[in-house]
């Protein structure tokens, strides 16, 4: 690694907002080292639908923490951290944040109404037995199974 006061001052450049280029340069780095997926996800994004190329990025990046849920955690000072992000999209009106973000959380949503489906059908289920074991079990008296 090189710690010279030239690489520093030019690490320093890359960082100033000032510098549309380097912002734009170190968004495309960024982009090229997530999985070729979500890269796709991200450029297709961009060229058919108009989707900035940073909203897309921070909506996928919430959406695969809150994904992660409590699952990942790094234990620190005494107590977890969880792999939370929080992003604030800060845009003009029809600047499509509210697109990228539905983008990147579909599929957290189609698995959730899959979920919910599957719960519902559980339910149904297990108030049937409820009520086959209630019918069976009427002896002049209610009897009801306790857990």
């Amino acid at each position: 690694m090189d710690y010279s006061k030239q690489s520093q001052e030019a690490n320093l450049r890359l960082l100033t907002i000032n510098d549309h280029t380097a912002l734009e340069n170190s968004l495309y780095n960024i982009i090229d080292l997530l999985p070729k997926e979500y890269s796709k996800l991200i450029n297709e994004a961009f060229v058919y639908k108009r989707i900035p190329k940073e909203y897309l990025l921070s909506s996928i990046l919430f959406a695969v923490s809150s994904s992660t849920g409590r699952t990942f955690f790094i234990k620190a000072l005494g107590y977890k951290n969880y792999a939370n992000c929080y992003f604030t999209i800060i845009g003009s009106r029809g600047d499509t944040k509210t697109e990228a973000k539905n983008i990147a959380t579909r599929p957290l949503k189609e698995r959730d109404n899959i979920d919910y489906e599957n719960y519902l059908e559980e339910a149904k289920h297990s108030q049937e037995e409820e009520s086959c074991y209630r019918k069976t079990n009427m002896s002049g008296f209610r009897q009801i199974r306790m857990y």
